[in-house]
């Protein structure tokens, strides 16, 4: 009995473990656009750091210029009698981690106190500023043993004192009185006031700006080669794809045998497509004996091909296994990602209660 060609033509055939169109088309809307909109985020907010890191790194020098915003660098004097200007104190808890022998823990920041009175920032030109601290400030200094623990718990602090070289950002003024003008540093009205030691401030940005560089060019680089080689061919030959019958020319049964027992089988199909483009494709095994010269005859199937992509069937698919990777592979890299650049977030930009500091090993006991 024979069977005619047009039989053998099976447009609903795609390959082996392959996704529908519709299917595959959804996927790569969700990897090219969810990946290229965190790309996008990734640059810009590299590009914000870098911008503010070199404003840290360029205080003005020279004749003090009222304004809005301005950043005052200098020594600082205090206002009033003793040395310690600013002071913030941290309240931390320790936090006890690990069983049977592997016993450790880590202090985690429960609160933070910060206390400031005025005091002048003397610059380098011999003008003097006078810093009037008020409602949230950021503190940028050292952060210092304060103390012996108690319990579980202890207190580190950061202080700011006569001599210190700081830079302080808030709005510049000049405030009339007895005769005289003295400029005056207020908070300003659509940010916090920052109070910092000068050569804190300049790694403050920097150490995130650089790192979101490198990786941002990593992650791109890591985009382009695997949507090169999935989304982009996926694309082009969805939209200006050759589409045209192939002759099946062979069809291999193959098989694999695991220790276990088990094991898989599929069918190589070898294909030349009316324009000479020629492909091999696994399909299921059950799909062979259809697929097989038949009586000198060969069974004809529909194709797309794009450059040296093609695709079995008469809509291009793409295979599970590829797009569950890249998937995977975007959620671990965002991950590293996310985890390298907290990391780099100094303990001051980190709200209460959301750092962990150092700790060691054993049991802290009440």
């Amino acid at each position: 009995m024979s069977i005619p060609t047009e039989e053998l033509i099976r447009p609903q055939l795609i390959a082996d473990d392959h996704l529908p169109w519709l299917v595959s088309a959804a996927l790569v809307v969700l990897l090219v656009g969810g990946g290229a909109a965190g790309l996008v985020l990734s640059w810009l907010q590299a590009a914000r750091l870098a911008k503010l890191a070199a404003r840290d790194r360029e205080v003005p020098r020279g004749p003090l210029v009222g304004g809005a915003d301005r950043a005052v660098r200098g020594r600082v004097e205090p206002a009033s009698p003793g040395d310690v200007v600013v002071e913030l104190t941290v309240d931390e808890e320790a936090l006890n981690r690990g069983g049977g022998s592997r016993l450790s823990h880590v202090w985690v920041e429960v609160g933070r106190r910060v206390e400031g009175r005025p005091f002048y920032v003397v610059t380098d030109e011999g003008e003097r500023a006078l810093v009037e601290p008020g409602g949230p400030f950021l503190v940028i200094a050292d952060l210092l043993a304060f103390g012996p623990p108690v319990g579980m718990r202890r207190q580190r602090s950061a202080r700011l004192a006569r001599g210190q070289v700081v830079v302080a950002r808030g709005a510049l003024g000049r405030v009339y009185g007895g005769g005289h003008a003295e400029w005056h540093l207020t908070p300003p009205r659509d940010a916090p006031m920052v109070i910092a030691e000068a050569r804190r401030l300049e790694e403050r940005h920097e150490p995130r700006a650089s790192f979101l560089r490198n990786a941002s060019l990593l992650a791109t680089s890591a985009f382009l080669i695997a949507n090169g080689m999935l989304a982009f061919p996926f694309i082009a030959a969805s939209l200006v794809g050759t589409r045209e019958e192939a002759t099946v020319l062979g069809a291999e049964r193959h098989s694999t045998r695991s220790r276990k027992g088990g094991g898989s089988t599929w069918c190589a199909v070898r294909v030349r497509g009316e324009s000479g483009h020629t492909a091999v494709f696994n399909v299921a095994a059950d799909a062979c004996p259809q697929l097989e010269p038949f009586q000198g005859r060969n069974a004809r199937v529909p194709i797309v091909h794009v450059g040296r992509f093609a695709y079995l069937g008469p809509a291009p698919t793409l295979n599970a296994y590829s797009v569950m990777a890249a998937i995977v592979g975007a959620l671990v890299g965002a991950l590293v990602l996310w985890r390298g650049y907290s990391a780099r977030i100094a303990w001051y930009d980190l709200p209460a209660r959301n750092r962990l500091s150092e700790g060691g090993a054993g049991f802290i006991m009440p």
